[in-house]
């Protein structure tokens, strides 16, 4: 009897400072058909989707759906200020750069998919934003295009199937052609991005229970067990 309260105990605690799999930490929408093609992402053009967390996670992937043509894209996380469906990052978009929190190259080779790079980097609670773009921005040498469903700006209709989250939340940062060049002004909300469901995603875990409370929690089980089975001898 004694070795079984003392696995109990340690199985209870071992359940308690494992690591919650989260898998999906933000997702806008589901996945569609590989090929239908209609925002571009570019030098002049970054789409974003805005997510929050309520607790500290471990991300170790991001990404969306996709091609790139003649070269890289990227992505990048930055904060947001709050979680209103109006909330910017505290900064213009020509200075991204400075305030990313973590980025990545994506480079598809002109080929439709479910991209994904690889990062390794905490996020506390708070809210944020996954941003993609194209050239001239972390190294990025080309352009790229997010599948869709409905009409782009040039009018051409495009059917992914995607359909956005009912909590999908998106914005935008277009060009304005200032002294014979592009400028990024600003960033803008863009309401028909929620009807074309562009595909964002952000993978990764709960954060686990940091190595010295596990090794606190486990010596104090130990002790407590120890001490049970002493008052069991005593008592015999």
């Amino acid at each position: 009897m004694k070795f079984k309260s003392l696995l109990v105990l340690l199985v209870s605690l071992t359940f308690f400072v494992t690591k919650a799999n989260a898998g999906i930490i933000h997702e806008s929408a589901n996945l569609g058909t590989m090929g239908d093609f209609g925002v571009g992402l570019d030098q002049d053009q970054f789409i974003a989707s805005r997510f929050s967390i309520e607790s500290t996670y471990e991300v170790t992937a991001f990404g969306g759906h996709f091609l790139t043509t003649f070269g890289s894209v990227w992505g990048a996380i930055v904060a947001l200020p709050d979680s209103s469906s109006t909330s910017f990052p505290e900064f213009a978009p020509g200075s991204i750069e400075q305030h990313a929190i973590t980025y990545a190259l994506f480079d598809t080779n002109g080929i439709a998919t479910d991209a994904r790079a690889s990062t390794d980097i905490t996020l506390e609670a708070g809210d944020y934003a996954l941003i993609f773009g194209g050239s001239g921005w972390f190294g990025a040498t080309g352009s790229g295009s997010m599948a869709i469903s409905g009409s782009d700006i040039m009018g051409q209709h495009y059917d992914s199937g995607q359909v956005s989250a009912p909590n999908a939340s998106y914005f935008i940062a277009y060009s304005e052609y200032v002294n014979n060049g592009w400028e990024l002004q600003g960033w803008r909300e863009d309401n028909a991005l929620y009807a074309a469901a562009p595909r964002f995603v952000i993978e990764g875990n709960a954060a686990s229970v940091d190595e010295p409370a596990t090794f606190s929690m486990f010596l104090l089980a130990f002790m407590f067990a120890g001490s049970r089975l002493r008052k069991r001898v005593n008592l015999k």
